[in-house]
């Protein structure tokens, strides 16, 4: 079932992140939509004196009038960093993510876990990272299966998408994988429509990425506010949607932005957006299907 909705709250905290570049050739079976063969590990964070560096990158837009076009669930799981003694691990809750979303339809992926709640509306609310026991072993096993930080600092793309099989698996699961990458900064929009028509998300896995914790629109001042962060780092996000803004000045388009729905791993400003054909390198993007 296709869900839409506006996203009208946007949380503010802290965040993570970094990457590396090992030297040797990417020889895992997921080269398709690969935009770059060397191995990367996926690493963070600011907390812990992470290799990526933030960069304030808010803009605002004024128009005379918008058009703004959203595909995307109401929301989704957006679990968050696990006490101070975590680190690196974005692979890890990204996957977390994965499974908390599927937990809905195959219920033994988290067991004794119930991911949200059906609402009046028709719309399924999934419940905020509450830090449950059912989930923070689900993450634990997730860090073992990925082999974070064991011969590296974070979780090579190989070691996640590997780490994320054998655990669906280990659950009585089945899992595909399809690409969605066009390019180190767009991914296939039609892909992710029709995924979202089909109850699946997806993953990107950047060496360098932007992140938009807010995209507020005000139609008193005619004005779009976009708060964003830049970073030299190595990230993956679980993919949830996208929102598409068309700016117009006396009937004339003149810009146009599209932003990513993204559960970003960080303790706070859980979920927010990934804006597309800007700054960033898009080494893998996938849609992922658990069944």
């Amino acid at each position: 079932m296709n869900r839409k909705s506006l996203v009208g709250k946007f949380l503010i905290g802290g965040m993570c992140i970094g990457l590396l570049f090992a030297q040797m050739p990417n020889m895992n079976a997921f080269a398709e939509g690969t935009g770059n063969v060397s191995e990367i590990s996926y690493c963070e964070d600011e907390a812990y004196n992470g290799m990526g560096e933030h960069v304030d990158a808010s803009y605002e837009v004024q128009y005379d009038t918008v058009n703004i076009t959203n595909v995307n669930y109401f929301n989704a799981p957006s679990f968050g960093y696990l006490g101070s003694e975590i680190h690196d691990a974005c692979a890890p809750l990204a996957g977390t993510n994965v499974v908390g979303f599927y937990d809905r339809w195959c219920e033994n992926l988290i067991p004794d876990y119930t991911p949200g709640v059906l609402t009046p509306s028709g719309t399924y609310q999934y419940f905020p990272d509450m830090s449950r026991p059912q989930t923070i072993q689900a993450f634990n096993d997730m860090y073992e299966a990925m082999g974070t930080n064991k011969e590296q600092v974070g979780t090579t793309g190989t070691n996640f998408k590997n780490g994320l099989n054998s655990y669906v698996n280990q659950h009585g699961y089945d899992i595909s994988w399809s690409s969605m990458y066009e390019s180190s900064t767009s991914v296939n929009l039609n892909a992710l429509t029709d995924a979202i028509g089909n109850n699946k998300v997806g993953v990107v896995m950047c060496s360098k990425y932007n992140f938009c914790y807010g995209v507020l629109n005000s139609t008193s001042d005619k004005t779009v506010r976009v708060n964003k962060i830049t970073s030299v780092a190595g990230h993956i996000m679980m993919v949830y949607g996208y929102r598409i803004i068309e700016y117009y000045d006396a009937g004339n388009l003149f810009k146009k932005d599209i932003f990513l729905n993204v559960s970003s791993s960080y303790p706070t400003r859980e979920r927010g957006y990934m804006q597309l054909n800007d700054y960033s390198v898009i080494e893998e993007a996938y849609i992922i299907d658990i069944n």
